[in-house]
């Protein structure tokens, strides 16, 4: 049988195995103590030289102050708790009394009976934990023995009025490492107590009047002025209102424009951080050139180098060509416009002997269901994600949304699988390779004649030109 027990001597049978429930994960822990108890041991030593320091500096420190009575048998727990895991309890007691006595200045004879009654306790929750140990040995077939806490943490912070302040001064905090563990959580109590009855003189009242002003005038909240109330005094805060005050604008200049919920100090911060009104100016190519931007989803740059040369009347026309529900039909009569009885346009109809489509430019060709179909899984293939609504939106609003299907119908045109699919994706590859074509054709046009003769043609010359 599997099966660990740990005496107050620390002894432990020779047929037994030990079942660790906790390990200590230090290389330098001692091998005879039971590992579930390891933690709880170096805890207890902590404690144990956390007070060893501060009863120190209590004691023989620039400003001596008398030791709270109520430390030393909150003390002799820890240490009695601390010698019965490592095995010492009854065989190292002289010493540990001595250790006592001299660490909080007291006779030994004043240490020994709290001594005795906290060994009659060890001892006895030692037995209840080992007869415990042997019930579950008995059910399961397997058991560890437990340990039953001794030592207050609390009680000693409270004896030792372990503050942040006390606790800097025995383990001050150096920069770049980290603050050590005393094992002694901070004891606020007394500090609580302190800090409300010196508040408590300072706190000021208000009515709720001067609150409803503050808050639907100033922009302040409910919860702000109460902390105000308790961190600061009247005089200040009054001082806060009337810099508030000052930056607040009339009444006349309020009216009409305040917002839902808004106050009147948020309001007027708000109007005067507005760029001032200018007279009303003249319809001007920027302008048109901000409502293209508008309309194509472009940026300033690309509105400026596409429409470079035309006035606002001619940048305008683009728009509304852009936003009129006939923008995306072809105007040329040699190819149909295909619409069915829907009256939605199908720029290439499914057929893959329309491949010749012209266009005014690429940002005039209409994308239908099938090319978005397409792009959904161009997108899903490339990227590994389905494309979404807001990616798509921003490809509209960027311009990039006709690259990305000629991109899309280029690859489906390769790994595509759906047939009905594929005449749109050749249609749209043949038709972008033209305009391509075209445009290098124009190029290199445009190049030919910036570096040949300038021939200016005038009016008078136009009919010489067309004979």
């Amino acid at each position: 049988m599997n099966f660990h027990t740990t005496h107050t001597t620390n002894t432990q049978a020779t047929d037994s195995v030990p079942v660790d429930s906790f390990r200590l994960s230090t290389p330098l822990a001692d091998p005879h103590i039971p590992a579930q108890h390891q933690r709880r041991l170096t805890l207890l030593r902590w404690i144990v030289r956390t007070v060893c320091r501060r009863v120190h500096l209590d004691r023989f420190g620039r400003s001596p102050v008398e030791i709270d009575p109520r430390l030393m048998p909150a003390f002799t727990a820890a240490v009695v708790e601390m010698a019965d895991i490592s095995g010492e309890l009854g065989v190292t007691d002289d010493g540990k009394v001595e250790m006592i006595a001299e660490t909080i200045g007291i006779p030994t004879a004043d240490v020994w009976p709290v001594w005795a009654d906290w060994k009659v306790k060890a001892e006895q929750n030692a037995a209840n934990c080992s007869d415990a140990a042997h019930r579950a040995l008995d059910r399961r077939g397997t058991a560890s023995t437990g340990h039953t806490k001794l030592a207050d943490a609390r009680a000693i912070s409270e004896a030792l009025a372990w503050w942040p302040s006390r606790r800097e001064q025995v383990y001050p905090r150096r920069k770049g490492e980290r603050r050590v563990n005393p094992g002694l959580p901070l004891w606020l109590g007394g500090w609580r107590e302190e800090r409300k009855r010196n508040d408590a003189s300072k706190r000021w009242t208000y009515s709720r009047e001067e609150l409803r002003l503050w808050v639907g005038r100033h922009g302040y909240k409910a919860g702000t002025v109460k902390r105000y109330a308790w961190t600061m005094t009247r005089e200040n805060f009054d001082r806060l209102v009337a810099r508030k005050e000052a930056k607040i604008l009339p009444a006349e200049r309020l009216s009409g424009q305040k917002r839902p919920g808004e106050s009147d100090y948020a309001a007027s911060i708000r109007i005067l951080d507005e760029a001032p009104k200018t007279r009303k100016r003249a319809f001007s190519v920027t302008a048109a050139r901000r409502e293209y931007c508008r309309a194509f989803g472009c940026k300033k740059r690309t509105a400026i180098k596409r429409t470079n040369g035309l006035d606002a009347a001619q940048v305008m026309a683009l728009v509304e060509q852009k936003l009129s529900p006939q923008a995306g039909i072809c105007t040329d009569k040699v190819v149909p416009t295909c619409t069915d009885k829907s009256g939605k346009n199908h720029r290439f109809d499914h057929n893959p002997s329309v491949k010749n489509v012209p266009c005014a430019s690429s940002g005039d060709r209409s994308v239908g269901a099938d090319e978005i179909e397409i792009l959904h899984r161009w997108y899903q293939a490339t990227k590994g994600r389905p494309l979404s609504r807001e990616n798509l939106k921003k490809m509209r609003q960027r311009g990039k949304l006709e690259r990305n299907v000629s991109e899309a119908c280029e690859w489906f045109e390769h790994h595509g699988d759906d047939d009905d699919l594929r005449p749109v994706a050749e249609a749209w590859t043949d038709h972008a390779r033209e305009q391509e074509s075209a445009a290098r054709q124009d190029a290199k046009h445009r190049k030919a004649v910036r570096s040949g003769p300038f021939v200016e043609i005038t009016p008078a010359m136009t009919g010489l030109v067309a004979t």
